[in-house]
């Protein structure tokens, strides 16, 4: 064994292609760790450090950036999945590009520190302190730190616990994305109830609460079920598309809570119903309107109800139902306030 090793280090030739075999696995696993880390790990420079140990004994610029531009490329194309890497959940070549400029970048710049603090010193030491605090900000910039991660997380944990108390969290995870520039917490959740599992980002504290979105989805699709099973009791012919409508008064997001029973909002929701059958004039349309709605009655409460309809691929008609007192106003279809209405909620 000895003499084997001898033949390989005493050859210069030899003794440079094994360091860089072992550079090679080294910044694999700096790259992979620090280019695809999910969760707190994700906001520390792992691959800057990794290379800059890398460097203070391998000096070979040339075969270090070509090896880290190839392998940071093949890392940022096949990482799909990573809520923090550059190409964050839908990879594009503009995004791939992005991260192999900036690992390259990072290798430049921990092969310079790395020289300055082998010269041993005093101005090579301030260089490379400067130089990694210079590399912080830009790491910052696209990864975050783990001090605001941290303090991210943890108001997410808090405002789950006193918004939602019924709903059971399986795992937290909380990262930077690079093109919103906030941090965002996946949370995922099961509900027993539904046998649902499933997983949502909080982002954006003032103005998005991703949970909230997807409980009030839920609670529609619960209602939307409801609403054609009480009407198809009575009507099995009519060729219907139901749609929610948004919320016509500020509810409270506790009302929302996963854990809990949905059930209780069908009083607050509203719905659009989209006729397909032909009705040739309005009097036929009310005609149907009227059925629907006699159809719900005491099967299934709602707050209103908007009904379109007319010719089966166009629409004539629409009807205004009060979910309270029942009553239904019919009137000629408003194209201009039906386009405005759904761009708006599109």
């Amino acid at each position: 064994m000895k003499k084997l090793w001898s033949k390989i280090w005493d050859v210069p030739e030899r003794r440079n292609m094994l360091y860089f075999i072992i550079m090679t696995f080294v910044f694999t696993g700096g790259l992979y760790v620090g280019g695809t880390s999910h969760g707190f790990i994700s906001t520390f420079p792992i691959f800057f450090v990794v290379a800059f140990c890398v460097f203070l004994f391998y000096r070979d610029i040339k075969s270090s950036l070509l090896m880290t531009t190839l392998l940071s490329l093949c890392l940022s194309l096949a990482d799909s999945i990573g809520y923090n890497s550059v190409a964050e959940q839908s990879p594009t070549l503009n995004h791939a590009i992005i991260k192999v400029i900036f690992f390259v970048l990072t290798a430049a710049l921990a092969y310079y520190a790395a020289g300055k603090f082998r010269s041993k010193t005093k101005g090579g030491y301030i260089i490379t302190v400067l130089s990694l605090a210079f590399y912080l900000v830009c790491f910052n910039a696209v990864f975050g730190n783990i001090f605001g991660a941290v303090k991210w997380h943890n108001e997410t944990r808090e405002y789950l616990t006193s918004t939602y108390p019924n709903q059971k969290i399986e795992t937290m995870s909380t990262a930077f994305n690079f093109k919103t520039h906030h941090y965002e917490t996946t949370i995922t959740f099961r509900e027993t109830d539904r046998n649902y599992y499933g997983e949502e980002k909080m982002a954006l504290e003032e103005n998005y609460d991703g949970y909230f979105l997807y409980a009030k989805q839920a609670v529609f699709e619960m209602g939307k079920s409801a609403m054609t099973a009480a009407i198809r009791e009575s009507d099995k012919q009519t060729n219907f598309v139901i749609e929610s409508r948004p919320f016509e008064q500020k509810l409270d997001r506790s009302m929302f809570d996963l854990g809990g029973e949905y059930e209780k909002l069908f009083p607050y929701l509203s719905y659009e119903i989209t006729i397909r059958d032909d009705m040739t004039d309005i009097m036929m349309f009310e005609e149907k309107c009227t059925s629907l709605v006699a159809a719900l009655n005491e099967k299934f409460v709602y707050h209103s109800l908007k009904i379109y309809g007319g010719e089966k691929h166009g629409l004539l008609f629409e009807s205004d139902v009060d979910g309270v007192n029942g009553t239904i106003i019919t009137k000629p279809f408003d194209k201009d306030t039906y386009i405005d209405e759904h761009r708006l909620n599109g």
